[in-house]
């Protein structure tokens, strides 16, 4: 049960020397067998032979388990007591913040308050975001202000009959620029002048519909890496965005624009998707909450459901924003693409139990990796430590684990997701490289698609097996030391600083990504719920502005929850060596 993680070995570029790079991959005779050495250079190989000494687990392909008849049952009365509609409307009970000075954006709960006693109108606060927002640089991939208005002007009549829709009425929000949000384009982060992503949408996603339900005034739509293939964050067919603490440097992404959003303070809240850290890479870089919901758990459009690594969740600028999207969007009906993936009665019901009873934490126990944690530079480490320090003070108790195969684990979520994304743009990069596409794809996600189509059929099945492995052995300790949350950095590291050539062609790195994925990977590839939190700020000595940078702490839950009392766990050691 050592820990194992080594460096992944891959060609770094920009500017001209990425376009180079990515011919030499995607389009000539020599490049399959390039990929193919690339691959086989990171021992890939690997993955067959731990999967072979797992024969006892069949692979896994989403990430779901299903509840006995007793555990659903249990959730079920739990969400009846949670009174989330309550919420809905109101907002948490007290004690909630003061209302504090100009220099802090408002939390949802601020703007109810703030319309509640008539500090402000849903209109005027309206006015004052777009101006904010219109003067952001690559932040928001659709920006309507005038339907934004329009949102503000109905809020502000329900206001004045004393009937606003919930505690979102009149807040504004923003939505990742990844699903369907009626009135505006939908890029996926691509070439927004290509001619076949013109199409203006129709209709709302389910999640977009609950907000507009709710009240919320709907902004637009915020700017992501193309495909979400990369969690650096710039996207070069945007110009943006950049660090909001610091523009010579990366954001984090691939929910880049949602998280500056709100960061910079135009929205309390921006929808954003998680496959590989992309709501909390761009949280922890950019100092705001990132809540990744377990995986299913808020149901999304089908278009991009078929990832067996994204979950839906938010940018917040406070937990308790991030609570209040969670009861709003996480309880899902019988008949969406996850309930009906689920089987059985669908999802268990959603609740907030206990949520803000934070002084005393005598009942919580919290799993540390100590190898794992430590694996991250020293600044970051300390106010990690900070963090479970405070959380120890409170009562919390911190139990050693140890995961084995961290690094094998890491390949495997890294084969997987990009042979996701290569089956997900195999139409766009076949055509791209025959020359008859008519969208343009940056040379990243070339690269990306490239390589994900290289990864072989037998080392997808051994990754799925090891991801079933995997899904066992921390389920097991979960179960064998009652852990209420496994804790840990986000990210080693703070935001790097921008390569040259960034801002032109983009950056390949996955040496970088996947220095980056180390304390993330876990949650995707096992369908964990995930939050990020900002416990701090570091001093970059590296950079010319001597600036101080965010650091995020990362509290990853478990998906299955059991109503039995703490058991030994099953040895799941002896079934890997």
């Amino acid at each position: 049960g050592g820990y194992e993680m080594r460096v992944v070995e891959s060609p770094a570029a920009s500017g001209r020397v990425l376009d180079i790079l990515t011919w030499v991959l995607t389009k000539t005779s020599v490049g399959p067998s390039v990929r193919r050495y690339l691959l086989n250079g990171n021992e890939v190989h690997m993955l067959r032979e731990l999967a072979s000494q797992a024969a006892a687990y069949p692979p896994m392909y989403y990430p779901f388990r299903r509840l006995s008849g007793e555990a659903h049952f249990y959730l079920s009365q739990k969400g009846l007591d949670s009174k989330l509609d309550d919420i809905d409307r109101n907002g948490f009970p007290e004690p909630k913040r003061e209302l504090l000075g100009n220099d802090v954006p408002p939390s949802v709960e601020d703007y109810h308050k703030m319309y509640k006693s008539g500090k402000i109108s849903p209109k005027e606060a309206i006015q004052r975001v777009l101006k904010r927002a219109e003067s952001l640089v690559g932040v928001f991939a659709s920006l309507d202000p005038k339907a934004a208005m329009l949102q503000a002007e109905a809020s502000e009549r329900r206001w004045a009959n004393a009937a606003p829709l919930s505690v979102w009425d009149g807040v504004p929000i923003a939505v990742k620029d990844m699903i369907s949000v009626k009135g505006h384009p939908m890029f996926f982060g691509m070439d927004p002048a290509a001619p076949e992503l013109q199409k203006i949408m129709d209709h709302d996603d389910e999640i977009v519909h609950r907000f507009r339900m709710a009240g919320a005034v709907v902004l637009g739509t915020t700017t992501m890496t193309e495909g979400g293939v990369t969690p650096l964050g710039y996207c070069e067919f945007f110009g943006g965005p950049l660090n909001p603490f610091s523009p010579s440097h990366y954001p984090g992404g691939s929910s880049s624009g949602s998280a500056y959003a709100v960061a910079a303070g135009v929205v309390p809240v921006a929808v954003g998707f998680d496959g590989g850290g992309s709501i909390r890479i761009p949280a922890a870089f950019s100092g705001c909450i990132g809540l990744a919901a377990g995986f299913g758990r808020i149901s999304f459009g089908k278009e991009h459901a078929s990832s067996t690594m994204v979950k839906a969740g938010v940018l917040a600028s406070t937990v308790r924003d991030a609570a209040l999207s969670y009861a709003l969007l996480a309880p899902t009906s019988r008949n969406d693409f996850f309930s009906n993936l689920y089987g059985g009665d669908g999802l268990p019901a959603v609740h907030l139990d206990k949520f803000a009873q934070t002084k005393d934490l005598s009942d919580v126990r919290l799993g540390v990796f100590p190898a794992h944690f430590q694996d991250a530079e020293p600044q970051v480490v300390a106010a990690c430590e900070q963090a479970v320090a405070h959380l120890e003070a409170l009562g919390a108790t911190v139990v050693n684990i140890s995961i084995p195969h961290m690094h094998w684990l890491a390949m495997a979520h890294g084969l997987k997701i990009s042979s996701e994304f290569a089956l997900l743009f195999d139409g766009p990069y076949y055509a791209y490289n025959g020359h008859n596409a008519t969208t343009h794809l940056g040379s990243n996600t070339r690269v990306t698609i490239g390589i994900g189509s290289s990864v072989s059929a037998l080392e997808a099945i051994a990754a799925d097996r090891l991801r079933r492995w995997a899904f066992e052995y921390v389920e097991g300790l979960f179960a064998s030391e009652s852990l209420t949350a496994i804790v840990s950095p986000t990210v080693g590291f703070t935001a790097p600083e921008l390569h040259p050539g960034t801002l032109e062609s983009g950056r390949s790195d996955t040496t970088l990504v996947m220095k980056m994925l180390r304390h993330i990977f876990l949650a995707n590839l096992l369908g964990l719920p995930a939050l990020s939190v900002p416990v701090g700020y570091a001093a970059d000595n590296s950079s010319a502005e001597n600036v101080e940078l965010p650091i995020g702490f990362q509290i990853i839950g478990r998906q299955v929850l059991r109503t039995q009392r703490r058991q030994k766990s099953p040895n799941f050691l002896d079934q890997i060596q």
